[in-house]
């Protein structure tokens, strides 16, 4: 028997083994904590904020302002692809609090709260084996992965989704499954993706067909695809039409994203602490799979992992969608719960197998350091020429044009919130008639000058001389006397130049204005470009 003192005793050394409240071992705390403090020591060294951040900002603004979810005021277009994280930004301005800055704290939060889940999921007893754990080292690569980290604290919505798939993957319940996999389609289109996948799956592994996930999930999503359709005319955000307009149907090539996909698996491109680390994840992503789909007893937790680490990838690497840093996450997390399940399955069966292991361990780690610090020094000189080009073009375009000036440009994010004036964005995420000018092709531009007659125009010059769209390719003029058209009807006022900056993204962060010769409005052109350091430089 065992007395009272000694049961005091007993439950005592329990207790401090283990986080209360969550039933977590002193190891598992600490890798949450690493996953916080990275990301909070990356926000706090780069203060980067993703471009289209700010288009999810300005839809909030308007949104708590009284104008409804519009870009424009007055135009029904809804271009920001994610209703559920607009409605979060939206409710933070209301209340008249920080709402970008609280959103990314909540992000950081999410991340958190997504290896919580995962951690308590897949390891029911974490003191009985730490050492090895697929949990264990699923958290590690969360924590250190430089994708994660960085698009953690970029002010987008993905930390949500990559929560709301967590939520589903650890769902015990029907009930559970149908409605986060409703949250997840309210914060990213993608999300159908996922509710697809993991319905399925439910389907074929209960040979029942999960008609009250499927409800639930549904019952969630009908009222805002009512809302958009009435609203907008479309239940699918604009963003969807106009990106496959401008980007997709003009990239060359049969599977031009599948080099890059796999490069974010494998060793074959990028920096050197990026091929480092990928030489250590690759052995146990492959050892992982093979695990995951034979019969074993956790063959159950994860393979709807397996399920949608595959729909992922022939998402991202099998179609033409032009793909954007944030499109990823939800690759890599399901990599990494199956490179964890790699680690714990590795094969014992020889002395070297775990000098294997723990080689591919200490290359990841190792990789990953170096790759964030890569990531941070970019982030940061990046986020620099944000705010002394972008930001500072839009506080320009604000100081020195009219309240009804219309601007045409493409980058719609910071230019479009600083300056708070009426957009036309040569993407057409929330214009709705350029996706047609976009989908023909070559001249585009001419069209949409004819079109829409903008009072300025904010162009790249080096792209406006080569004829050729950034990111596309695609020619701004059909023929040579459209130049001269456009150089007869616009003259420059103006030119934002970044400080010191990757060679390759300079020509990105080189913007100038052009002003319609007939509209009214002072002589700037002769006005300096402010200097390096000078517009709130981080």
């Amino acid at each position: 028997m065992v007395s009272g003192e000694q049961t005091g005793t007993t439950a005592g050394a329990s207790g401090s083994t283990r986080l209360a409240g969550f039933g977590l071992p002193p190891l598992h705390v600490a890798l949450i904590t690493l996953a916080l403090a990275t990301r909070l020591a990356f926000w706090a060294y780069t203060g980067a904020t993703t471009e289209d951040a700010y288009i999810s900002l300005r839809y909030a603004k308007n949104l708590a302002g009284g104008l409804g979810l519009v870009f424009n005021p007055g135009e029904r277009v809804f271009g920001a692809s994610t209703p559920a994280y607009v409605c979060l930004l939206a409710l933070l301005t209301r209340l008249g609090l920080p709402a970008l800055f609280i959103a990314k704290v909540l992000a950081v939060v999410a991340d958190g709260a997504s290896l919580v889940l995962v951690l308590r999921r897949f390891q029911p007893d974490p003191a009985a084996s730490l050492t090895g754990s697929a949990a264990t080292v699923f958290a590690l690569l969360f924590a250190l992965h430089p994708t994660l980290v960085q698009v953690s604290t970029s002010g987008m919505e993905t930390p949500f989704f990559l929560l709301s798939l967590m939520l589903a993957l650890s769902a015990r319940t029907e009930s559970g499954l149908g409605t986060t996999l409703g949250l997840a389609c309210l914060i990213r289109p993608d999300g159908l993706l996922a509710a697809a996948v993991l319905l399925l799956w439910r389907w074929i592994s209960s040979r029942v067909f999960p008609t009250r996930a499927s409800l639930i999930a549904a019952s969630m999503l009908l009222p805002w695809l009512v809302f958009a359709t009435a609203s907008f005319g479309s239940p699918l955000p604009q963003s969807v039409p106009a990106k496959l307009a401008a980007y997709n149907i003009h990239r060359s090539g049969t599977l031009p994203n599948l080099r890059p996909v796999v490069s974010m698996l494998a060793p074959i491109d990028g920096p050197a602490g990026r091929q480092l680390a990928m030489i250590g994840f690759l052995p146990l992503l492959a050892c992982g799979i093979l695990g995951s789909l034979r019969r074993s007893p956790d063959a159950a937790a994860y393979s709807p992992a397996v399920a949608l680490f595959t729909a992922w990838f022939a998402y991202l690497g099998l179609t033409k969608t032009f793909l954007f840093q944030w499109y990823y996450p939800p690759l890599i997390l399901t990599a990494c719960l199956l490179a964890g399940r790699g680690w714990a399955g590795w094969p014992p069966h020889a002395r070297p197998g775990y000098a294997l292991r723990a080689a591919t361990g200490v290359c990841f780690m190792f990789g990953s350091l170096l790759w964030i610090g890569w990531s941070a020094g970019n982030a940061r000189s990046t986020q620099r020429a944000e705010w002394q080009v972008r930001a500072a073009l839009g506080r320009w375009l604000r100081a020195n044009t009219p309240d009804t000036a219309l601007v045409a440009l493409e980058p719609l994010g910071y230019v479009g919130y600083f300056s708070a004036r009426r957009m036309i964005d040569t993407v057409g995420l929330v214009t709705p008639g350029l996706v047609e000018i976009n989908r023909a092709g070559a001249g585009w531009f001419t069209r949409m000058i004819e079109r829409y007659r903008p009072d300025y125009v904010v162009e790249r010059p080096v792209y406006l001389d080569r004829n050729a769209a950034i990111l596309s390719g695609v020619p701004y003029f059909g023929r040579p006397v459209e130049r001269e058209t456009f150089d007869r009807t616009y003259e420059p006022v103006r030119e934002f130049k970044p400080g010191p900056l990757r060679e390759t993204l300079r020509n990105d962060y080189y913007f100038r204005v052009y002003r319609r010769r007939s509209t009214p409005g002072p002589k700037v052109s002769g006005e300096p470009t402010p200097p390096a350091g000078t517009v709130r430089p981080r």
